[in-house]
């Protein structure tokens, strides 16, 4: 299982119910971030941990997570398991070593930004607003703040054994998880059949276009965000900046649609690229409730320099491709969303 975007869609293999709950976990978020904090059934006094069978996260001499417990309550139409809700805080520069949970997690960034990778998948960026999904006995290589100098916080929700935990098992550095087993080949928990790795078989030119195109683009975000971050840009962001230096004075609905966010993800860019002083909001002449978007004098200059550097990302990717077969690959990459409904 991928991690996900939060906008994303339910992942296809991922049932109704689990759906609901991550969806739980959005509106947990909502209410903690306004200090609304859910009271519920609390769990018997030290029941509630978060690891054990590891060594101390602070091993590699960064800064440890702090974890925060809010909730534990039994699912009634789930015998013997429980939802538990918990703030997990990052400090600055904070790292969180390889480990994984006995039960499905998922994690919604509450503030700052965090770098996480599961075995098998690239390693990602989240911003505020953003979620990801570990089921359960993924190996969950590592996570930690990106920033040395602002924390971050998310919001993590467990759903596993009904006794609270232990929530966290940590691993030593050199486990995949499945004993014995190749570290280039990973296997699901309740499976001994092996993945292969990125490129080969399905997750190669066996896979299926859709499949592959979902895999490129992790990548590709992976590759941008390393190329942008010591501007503070992620790759939604320089989306975002890309469609206002192309066309400016778009209102929030019209950039949602071109930088192919949702609307409630841009709200978060928007406050956040404002507040960095990068874009700035004017009145539309003819409708008093409409504000459109620019960029500042300050947010010209930073795209500017990030468009350079995602310029020589994009040539490094078209390297050994002749111009007429970059054009045959954007005529079909444009033909795949010929037609697609926007709203």
């Amino acid at each position: 299982m991928s991690s996900q975007i939060f906008d994303d869609k339910t992942p296809q293999g991922l049932s109704k119910r689990r759906h609901l709950v991550a969806l739980a976990a959005v509106a947990v978020a909502g209410a903690v971030s306004a200090g609304l904090y859910v009271t519920t059934m609390a769990p018997p006094p030290g029941a509630m941990h978060m690891a054990e069978n590891g060594t101390s996260a602070a091993a590699s001499g960064r800064p440890a997570t702090e974890i925060k417990p809010i909730s534990c309550t039994p699912l009634p139409d789930i015998p013997g398991k429980a939802v538990t809700v918990a703030i997990v805080d990052f400090p600055p520069d904070a790292y969180t070593p390889r480990h994984h949970h006995p039960g499905n997690v998922t994690a919604f960034v509450l503030k700052g930004t965090l770098k996480s990778q599961l075995a098998g998948e690239p390693p990602m960026t989240y911003t505020q607003g953003q979620s990801w999904f570990e089921p359960k006995g993924a190996i969950h290589l590592f996570a930690e703040n990106a920033s040395k100098t602002e924390p971050a916080s998310l919001l993590a929700m467990f759903v596993a054994d009904e006794n609270c935990g232990p929530l966290t098992v940590l691993l030593p550095e050199d486990h995949d998880g499945h004993s014995g087993e190749r570290r280039d080949i990973i296997a699901g928990p309740d499976s001994t059949q092996p993945i292969p790795r990125v490129g080969e078989g399905r997750r190669g030119e066996d896979g299926y276009f859709g499949y592959l195109l979902r895999q490129a683009a992790g990548a590709y975000r992976y590759r941008m965000e390393a190329t942008l971050v010591d501007l503070g840009i992620t790759q939604p962001q320089f989306a975002v900046m890309a469609m206002l230096s192309a066309y400016p004075g778009l209102s929030n609905a019209d950039l949602a649609r071109a930088a192919l966010l949702t609307p409630q993800t841009l709200s978060v860019i928007v406050a956040n690229l404002e507040k960095a002083g990068t874009i700035v909001k004017r009145r539309h002449a003819g409708n008093e409730r409409i504000r459109q978007l620019e960029l500042s004098e300050k947010g010209k200059a930073v795209y500017a320099e990030a468009r350079g550097r995602v310029r020589l990302l994009e040539a490094d990717l078209a390297a050994g491709y002749s111009e007429d077969e970059q054009k045959i690959v954007r005529r079909w990459l444009a033909a795949v969303t010929a037609g697609t409904p926007e709203d």
